[in-house]
């Protein structure tokens, strides 16, 4: 990609979309013990379309924890090619 992620302009509705769905894939695992779930149920119930850099920084370790690429929104280990993206 030539063009950088973050500079990429989306709608609130955009915004809100994307931080439902990071949420609602780790809230689907089988495996999400108490403190993520809780974590991930106050993230769902914020009034605003963004994260604070504290917020987004819990969710991209939970992410991590439970093998979800962030940046993408795939599980690590599902062969992908991370370096090919």
């Amino acid at each position: 990609m030539s063009e950088d992620v973050d500079n990429w302009h989306f709608s609130k509705s955009d915004a809100c979309f994307g931080l439902r769905l990071r949420i609602s894939r780790l809230q689907n695992r089988e495996n999400l013990e108490n403190a993520p779930s809780a974590v991930l149920k106050y993230l769902g119930k914020l009034k605003r379309p963004y994260l604070t850099e504290v917020e987004e920084k819990v969710l991209g370790l939970i992410e991590k924890e439970y093998g979800i690429d962030d940046r993408f929104g795939f599980e690590l280990n599902n062969g992908y090619d991370r370096n090919y993206l």
